[in-house]
Protein backbone atom coordinates (compact mmCIF):
# COMPACT_ATOMS: atom_id res chain seq x y z
CA UNK A 1 0.00 0.00 0.00
CA UNK A 2 1.46 3.41 -0.93
CA UNK A 3 2.43 5.86 1.76
CA UNK A 4 1.95 9.58 1.28
CA UNK A 5 3.49 12.79 2.50
CA UNK A 6 1.73 16.13 2.40
CA UNK A 7 2.58 19.80 2.24
CA UNK A 8 0.83 23.11 1.94
CA UNK A 9 1.74 26.65 1.01
CA UNK A 10 -0.10 29.77 2.03
CA UNK A 11 0.52 33.46 1.65
CA UNK A 12 0.23 35.35 4.93
CA UNK A 13 -1.22 38.84 5.31
CA UNK A 14 2.15 40.10 6.53
CA UNK A 15 3.70 39.34 3.13
CA UNK A 16 5.32 35.96 3.72
CA UNK A 17 4.78 32.70 1.86
CA UNK A 18 4.77 29.77 4.29
CA UNK A 19 5.56 26.12 3.50
CA UNK A 20 4.23 23.38 5.76
CA UNK A 21 5.38 19.76 5.43
CA UNK A 22 3.76 16.69 6.98
CA UNK A 23 5.58 13.36 6.60
CA UNK A 24 6.77 10.18 8.26
CA UNK A 25 9.30 12.03 10.41
CA UNK A 26 6.83 14.60 11.68
CA UNK A 27 5.95 18.08 10.53
CA UNK A 28 7.86 21.28 9.94
CA UNK A 29 7.31 24.69 8.45
CA UNK A 30 9.49 27.34 6.90
CA UNK A 31 9.22 30.76 5.35
CA UNK A 32 9.75 30.58 1.58
CA UNK A 33 9.50 34.32 1.02
CA UNK A 34 9.38 37.33 3.32
CA UNK A 35 8.27 40.64 1.90
CA UNK A 36 5.60 43.29 2.03
CA UNK A 37 4.20 43.35 -1.51
CA UNK A 38 0.90 41.50 -1.21
CA UNK A 39 0.02 42.38 -4.83
CA UNK A 40 2.66 39.85 -5.94
CA UNK A 41 1.04 37.02 -3.97
CA UNK A 42 -0.49 35.30 -7.03
CA UNK A 43 2.76 35.36 -9.04
CA UNK A 44 4.80 34.14 -6.10
CA UNK A 45 2.35 31.36 -5.27
CA UNK A 46 2.28 30.26 -8.93
CA UNK A 47 6.09 29.97 -8.96
CA UNK A 48 6.05 27.68 -5.93
CA UNK A 49 3.11 25.62 -7.23
CA UNK A 50 5.21 25.01 -10.36
CA UNK A 51 8.31 24.19 -8.31
CA UNK A 52 6.40 21.71 -6.13
CA UNK A 53 4.98 20.07 -9.26
CA UNK A 54 8.50 19.63 -10.62
CA UNK A 55 9.37 17.82 -7.35
CA UNK A 56 6.50 15.37 -7.78
CA UNK A 57 3.85 17.08 -5.64
CA UNK A 58 0.22 16.90 -6.82
CA UNK A 59 -2.24 19.63 -5.85
CA UNK A 60 -5.20 18.07 -4.04
CA UNK A 61 -7.07 21.10 -2.73
CA UNK A 62 -7.10 24.88 -2.88
CA UNK A 63 -9.01 26.88 -0.29
CA UNK A 64 -9.71 30.58 -0.81
CA UNK A 65 -10.22 32.72 2.24
CA UNK A 66 -12.81 35.54 2.21
CA UNK A 67 -9.95 38.05 1.76
CA UNK A 68 -8.85 36.27 -1.45
CA UNK A 69 -5.72 34.58 -0.09
CA UNK A 70 -5.29 30.94 -1.12
CA UNK A 71 -4.10 27.87 0.78
CA UNK A 72 -2.71 25.14 -1.50
CA UNK A 73 -2.48 21.51 -0.36
CA UNK A 74 -0.34 18.84 -2.05
CA UNK A 75 0.49 15.15 -1.72
CA UNK A 76 3.05 12.77 -3.20
CA UNK A 77 4.01 9.19 -2.69
CA UNK A 78 6.86 8.51 -0.28
CA UNK A 79 9.98 7.45 -2.22
CA UNK A 80 13.68 7.36 -1.35
CA UNK A 81 14.44 9.70 -4.29
CA UNK A 82 12.10 12.52 -3.11
CA UNK A 83 13.64 15.98 -2.97
CA UNK A 84 12.48 18.70 -0.62
CA UNK A 85 12.36 22.50 -0.65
Amino acid sequence: MPQWEYCSIQYQDAGSLMYYFYGQKGSEYSVLYQGSKVEKADDLTAQYVFLLGMHGWEAIQVLRRPDGMEHWYFKRQVQASNQYL
